[in-house]
């Protein structure tokens, strides 16, 4: 007589989450000389003027501090020049 363990049926579910963010619209007001330069800054950025003031305003909030902190870190980090490629062993030499 052969002995087969029991094995434990499995369920499996998929929930769907929604997330929803509502964006509130708001008036500031600057100068149009400021704006420009602001405008072309952003451009060069390749980002809008409301995606930098949402990241400045997140910041300002106290909140996506760690983000910004790990953008600016690795903008510093892709200009390091190693001066490789390395040998395997050259990688792992101490």
């Amino acid at each position: 007589m052969t002995h087969h363990p029991i094995s434990p049926k499995l369920e499996f579910s998929t929930k769907t989450v929604y997330t929803i963010i509502v964006l509130k619209n708001i008036t500031l007001s600057a100068e149009e000389a400021l704006l420009q330069k602001a405008r072309a800054k952003a451009a060069a950025e390749h980002k809008s003027l409301n995606a930098v003031f949402r990241d400045w305003l997140a910041r300002y909030a106290g909140q996506g501090n760690k983000l910004h902190s790990y953008r600016a870190m690795m903008r510093q980090i892709g200009r390091v020049k190693t001066g490789g490629p390395f040998s395997r062993d050259e990688a792992n030499a101490r």
